[in-house]
C-alpha cells in the first residue's frame, strides 16, 4: 500500500478553509508452488524425494491493483454554517480498459442553528443544535475471490486417451464479461443532532436512503444455461437494490458523587428491497429474489 496526502488550512477572521488533496495505491502480487508424494519409505526423511508414488505439483500466480486519486474542500463560517466537498477518482485492474475508471463525488452541509441569535431564549436548556444533510456516491469493484472477471478462463481437465496417448482436456470453467464496470452506491442522509442540560441529555436522529446502482451480480437465466455447458455464466452490471430506514439514538449521562455513568438507547428500522432485476430471472432458492 501506498498513500500520499496534502493539507492546507486558513483562517480568515470568521471563515474556515479546508482542502486536501490525496493519492493512494493498493496492489498484490502471489505465486504459489506445492508438490507431493505418498508412501514415504523411510520415516523422518522430510523432503519430497523420499516419496515413491502419486507425484503431483502446481503453481499459481494472482496480481492486482486499485489506484486512487481523492481532494476534499471544507468551508466553515463562523461556526454555523458548514459545508464540505469531495471528490474520488478510483482505477481498478479487476475490469477491461476503458472501464476501469470511476469517479465519484459526494457532499454534505450542516447548520448549528443553536449559535444563531434568535435561538438565545433556548440556552438554559438546549446545549447544542444541528442539522446536517449529505449526499454521495462510492464505487464498489469487489467480485469475490475473481481477480479477472472481464475474462473467460481456460482451466485444465480431465485426461483423453487420442492416439494411444493420455491428452489433457482443456475447458471454459466461466464466463467473462468485458463490459463490466463499477458498481455505484448512492447514499442520502438527513439528520439533527441535539444535546440538552450542559451535554447531559444527547439526541440524533437520521434519515437515510442507500441505492445500489448497476449491481454487480450474476444473472439468472434458465433458459440459456444448457448451452453453455458446464461454464457458469458472467458477472454483469443489472439491477438496482434500495435500502431505507431510520436510526435513533437517545443518552444521558452524569455523575452521582464520584461514580460517574452513562446510558444509551437507541432504535432502527430499515427495508431492503429489489427495485430492478434488470434481465435477470427471479429466483427461489433457500429465499426468494424478484423485484418488489
Amino acid at each position: 500500500t501506498l498513500q500520499f496526502t496534502m493539507n492546507f488550512n486558513r483562517t480568515i477572521g470568521r471563515p474556515e478553509l479546508g482542502a486536501l488533496m490525496g493519492f493512494s495505491q493498493e496492489w498484490e502480487n502471489r505465486s504459489t508452488l506445492g508438490a507431493t508424494r505418498d508412501n514415504v519409505m523411510v520415516e523422518d526423511i522430510h523432503v519430497i524425494s523420499a516419496g515413491m508414488i502419486n507425484f503431483m505439483n502446481s503453481g499459481t500466480k494472482d496480481e492486482w491493483a486499485l489506484r486512487s486519486y481523492f481532494g476534499r474542500v471544507n468551508y466553515a463560517f463562523d461556526g454555523k454554517y458548514l459545508f464540505e466537498a469531495n471528490l474520488r477518482a478510483d482505477g481498478t485492474s479487476r475490469f477491461a480498459k476503458g472501464n476501469r475508471w470511476g469517479y465519484f463525488p459526494s457532499f454534505s452541509a450542516g447548520w448549528n442553528f443553536s449559535r444563531e441569535e434568535f435561538m438565545q431564549f433556548a440556552e438554559p436548556v438546549l446545549s447544542s443544535g444541528k442539522l446536517r444533510a449529505s449526499w454521495g456516491e462510492l464505487g464498489n469493484q469487489n467480485v469475490g475471490s475473481d481477480y479477472y472477471p472481464y475474462l473467460t478462463p481456460i482451466d485444465s481437465g480431465e485426461s483423453y486417451p487420442i492416439g494411444g496417448k493420455q491428452n489433457i482436456g482443456f475447458q471454459q470453467s466461466k464466463l467473462g464479461n468485458a463490459n463490466i464496470k463499477w458498481e455505484t452506491i448512492r447514499m442520502l442522509n438527513v439528520g439533527v443532532d441535539l444535546t440538552f442540560f450542559n451535554n447531559r441529555l444527547t439526541a440524533s436522529f437520521d434519515w437515510f436512503k442507500k441505492d445500489n446502482i448497476d449491481a454487480l451480480v450474476k444473472p439468472v437465466y434458465p433458459t440459456v444455461v444448457g448451452i453453455t455447458g458446464t461454464a457458469n455464466l458472467p458477472y454483469e452490471n443489472m439491477g438496482k437494490i434500495e435500502n431505507k430506514g431510520w436510526e435513533l439514538e437517545i443518552g444521558w449521562r452524569d455523575q452521582i458523587g464520584e461514580v460517574k455513568y452513562n446510558l444509551l438507547f437507541n432504535l432502527s428500522d430499515a427495508k431492503n428491497k429489489i427495485v430492478d432485476l434488470g434481465t435477470s430471472e427471479p429466483r427461489l432458492t433457500n429465499n426468494i429474489r424478484r423485484e418488489g
